[in-house]
């Protein structure tokens, strides 16, 4: 049975304290030089292990932070980092990120946009389209795209975490045109390919006659954090200008994770 919404001042106390918490953890993570263990976390906040790390995990999986794998030390991720505005050297991340979506789009001539995991499907987080009389295609911040039938959701299942394709292996995959996979095992082959190419083409597969094409940003060369895509109108791009535009991307990638991580070195 839903619960009648409170009228406001009379939210319940540990409502209150878990969204302090989740700032505290936030303000603590932007203020680190390098990436930060849960004991240290515990030990600057004030609470409990167990309560610092379901807190991490949640905003580990809507995409806010990111933990390395090898030495399980959590950063902000790209998302707190375009959103959040500034970093903890005082640089305005937000406005490094678009100036070089906004360059790549008037170089490709085409609409260009990060997108990061958010709840099972990625979400636009930063766009930019090109200046001219070029039909664009835009999408708002804030849209979901399908992980099984979108060029950044490819990306983000082929290099980002395991459980996001066990996500999908839960659940039928919807047909959002004729063209979208709709089998794992074809799905699995997608993967991997991507995987091998470092790149992931999706022509018509979320909505017909809009293409995608995308790269993963990945901090330290391994560490996942988004997509950067170009968007093209159709459901084909010839080979050589395909080949233009995945060396453009690449290339913005590696400018995108050396924004974020140049002033975040690993501590061992």
């Amino acid at each position: 049975m839903p619960q009648a919404l409170r009228p406001p001042g009379t939210e319940r106390s540990d409502d209150v304290q878990a969204v302090g918490l989740t700032i505290r953890l936030l303000e603590a993570l932007g203020a680190s030089p390098g990436r930060v263990g849960i004991t240290q976390l515990t030990a600057a906040i004030g609470t409990t292990k167990t309560r610092v790390f379901r807190h991490l995990k949640t905003l580990e999986r809507l995409g806010w932070v990111m933990q390395d794998p090898v030495t399980d030390r959590y950063q902000l991720g790209l998302r707190a980092l375009v959103f959040g505005g500034i970093d903890q050297e005082g640089e305005v991340v937000r406005s490094v990120v678009l100036g070089r979506i906004s360059a790549l789009a008037e170089e490709l001539k085409r609409t260009v946009f990060v997108a990061t995991p958010h709840t099972g499907a990625m979400e636009v987080v930063a766009i930019a389209a090109p200046s001219g009389p070029e039909l664009k295609v835009t999408a708002p911040v804030g849209q979901k795209l399908a992980l099984h039938a979108s060029a950044p959701g490819k990306v983000a299942l082929a290099f980002g975490p395991p459980e996001l394709l066990g996500f999908l292996r839960s659940q039928d995959l919807p047909a959002l045109t004729p063209r979208t996979i709709v089998s794992m095992e074809k799905l699995d082959k997608e993967v991997a390919r991507v995987r091998r190419e470092g790149a992931a083409r999706a022509f018509g597969e979320a909505t017909p006659g809009i293409s995608a094409i995308a790269v993963p940003i990945l901090i330290d060369g391994r560490d996942f954090i988004g997509a950067l895509t170009v968007v093209v109108v159709g459901e084909s791009v010839p080979a050589a200008e395909e080949k233009r535009i995945v060396a453009a991307l690449k290339d913005g990638a590696e400018s995108l994770d050396a924004s974020v991580s140049r002033r975040r070195p690993s501590v061992s």
